[in-house]
């Protein structure tokens, strides 16, 4: 159990006391044991409420699985009396499924609550809108999950309720993983200003958001503090020790060099989510991946790596590109010399070498309606870690704009070139600046690493131009938003 000690200061010179904030619960499951029992004795029919309270009591002791169990057979002693459906236990078992990380199992039960309320006449639970908007986070659609805590929004205001504060916390967690750092910010701001008018006090999930939106601008030592403060009001709230919080933690230990108590972190998260009954996490394990590779300890890394690949087999989760492509790099280590042979083989160079008289390390090529974001995220990082960088809307001149786009092109080491869906579509046009680019590229020895963001795939090789389609034969890198400082990591030693 999670203990929390409390000082109490005598004359004598003061005692402590530990008080187990579940002790609580633990009384009231022991009651409705009791209660259950004396029900079986006298012959009597069970009691789905009292079953649905014994779920809770184990819920809030961390018991997840066998909490699992009670709300199920909560659910099956009402159809056996044929007693109306209870549409929150259809609520609660989202709920359950959601922390265990069910998500598919937890939109289903979503599915059921909504139909149980339809059935009965009830007005709609914005509740609802804001758990499938965190299952679908959780599983990478994010678009769904923005629509669906924007409709968790409206639900409240068209009942006259003030809006959830942590509706626009939970958009902003959306806004991380797209990489729309200033949106993120916002979002956090106005949950801060909904709390103060509100009169609700500071809250942990939001300080722990606040710490993976450090972490991902390389604040590492803001984003621990973020992480302490969330822990302090984890504790005030008599909550029990989070998983993931012990992971983020970890993410940013190992960041700043300090990979032993990072590991510690994430071995003492899984522990925590086997007790509880919690699916592994493919995320977890592959930071932990990356911990042990930048300790050194290769072999237990690749371990690691191939672990996160199979729980994500064994959950029916879509693989991450990044995950398999860093497992790949880590087996071959001639990689990097790969991706200089290809590169040379698909350029049609003049013979111009990307020598030190660059004046750019990268120039960052991109669609703006679809990349911008990420185009800023990777240019601050690659600036964070001394690279300089082009970018047309903060470094293009006065004059020419087709010109100077080319003759930055020409100037630069490497040409990061941000893939997304349909990017290539416009290419059919000759005036297309990124066509222009490419071509560039491609004449003048500029090295490509292109990188294959969601949902991107390669056109045939006789649907690209011919005057760019050597892009085919070069190596690339998946964009990862979960690991993201891993994938910046991965982009600089291929820029070395």
């Amino acid at each position: 159990p999670f203990l929390v000690t409390v000082c109490i200061s005598l004359l004598s010179g003061g005692t402590i006391e530990s008080v187990d904030p579940n002790a609580d619960l633990q009384v009231d499951l022991d009651r409705i044991l009791a209660a259950e029992e004396a029900l079986r004795a006298a012959g009597r029919d069970p009691d789905p409420d009292l079953t649905a309270q014994r779920a809770a009591a184990l819920e809030g002791l961390q018991d997840f699985q066998q909490a699992l169990e009670a709300y199920n057979e909560a659910i099956q002693i009402r159809q056996a009396l044929s007693l109306a459906e209870d549409p929150g236990m259809f609520k609660n078992l989202a709920s359950l499924h959601f922390k265990m990380g069910n998500y598919q199992d937890s939109l289903s039960s979503i599915t059921d609550y909504a139909r149980v309320r339809d059935r009965q006449g009830l007005p709609e639970d914005w509740e609802l809108s804001k758990l499938r908007g965190n299952c679908f986070s959780r599983i990478g659609r994010y678009d769904e999950a923005l629509e669906a805590y924007r409709r968790a929004e409206r639900i409240q205001v068209s009942q006259g309720m003030p809006v959830f504060p942590f509706l626009p916390m939970n958009r902003g967690a959306v806004y991380i993983a797209l990489g729309q750092i200033e949106d993120a910010l916002l979002a956090f701001a106005e949950t801060d200003e909904l709390l103060q008018a509100q009169g609700l006090p500071p809250d942990c999930d939001l300080e722990m958001n606040r710490g993976v939106l450090l972490g991902k601008m390389h604040r590492f030592d803001e984003a621990l503090a973020a992480y302490d403060r969330a822990e302090e009001l984890f504790i005030e709230a008599g909550r029990p020790e989070d998983v993931t919080l012990l992971m983020n933690r970890g993410i940013a230990l190992y960041q700043l060099g300090r990979t032993d108590e990072a590991l510690l972190h994430f071995t003492r998260s899984e522990r925590l989510r086997r007790e509880r009954g919690m699916k592994d996490s493919y995320v977890l394990v592959f930071h932990r991946a990356i911990a042990n590779f930048k300790a050194g300890k290769r072999k237990l890394a690749i371990r690691d790596a191939y672990k996160s690949i199979e729980i994500c087999s064994r959950q029916g989760m879509t693989m991450n590109r990044f995950v398999a492509e860093t497992l790949q790099e880590w087996l071959e280590p001639a990689e990097k010399e790969l991706l200089a042979v290809e590169n040379a083989s698909a350029s049609t160079s003049r013979g111009e070498e990307s020598g030190p008289d660059k004046q750019y390390d990268a120039f960052i090529c991109y669609r703006r309606a679809v990349a911008q974001g990420h185009a800023m995220l990777i240019q601050t990082h690659l600036g964070l870690n001394g690279r300089s960088v082009f970018r047309d809307l903060d470094n293009l001149p006065q004059g020419q704009y087709r010109d100077n786009l080319e003759r930055a092109v020409q100037q630069s080491r490497y040409l990061v070139l941000l893939l997304t869906p349909d990017f290539f579509t416009r290419c059919v046009n000759v005036q297309d600046e990124v066509r222009r680019e490419l071509r560039t590229a491609l004449q003048c020895g500029c090295r490509i690493i292109p990188v294959l963001m969601d949902g991107f795939h390669w056109p045939a090789e006789d649907e690209l131009p011919e005057d760019i389609r050597a892009v085919r034969l070069i190596n690339g890198i998946s964009f990862s938003s979960e690991f993201f400082a891993a994938f910046i990591d991965k982009l600089l030693r291929w820029m070395e």
